[in-house]
């Protein structure tokens, strides 16, 4: 789990203490986003509890596919953006601090 742990960070993170203008130079980018998936009880949650710790960052919003399917048509794609409402506006707000 450490040597996931270790390479999830380094891909996702490490970008993130080098100023933008030197990863534009460099052909590099942030990483935007993190999915976790994979069978119950693999250390998703676990995994996102303590990065979230690592990064002193708020709780990680867990959500279990049923919150999400709809049996009307548009209404799923629009629960999924639903979910990154609050951190679209903290990215717009706050910018690279978000």
């Amino acid at each position: 789990m450490d040597d996931e742990l270790t390479k999830i960070f380094r891909r996702v993170f490490a970008t993130r203490r080098f100023p933008p203008n030197l990863l534009k130079k460099y052909g590099k980018s942030h990483v935007k986003g993190l999915l976790l998936y994979g069978p119950p009880g693999c250390g998703k949650t676990l995994i996102a509890r303590k990065l979230s710790l690592a990064l002193k960052s708020i709780e990680p919003k867990k959500v279990n596919g049923p919150e999400i399917m709809s049996k009307f048509v548009g209404q799923a794609e629009e629960n999924i953006r639903n979910l990154f409402k609050e951190a679209m506006e903290d990215e717009r707000n706050l910018g690279e601090d978000s």
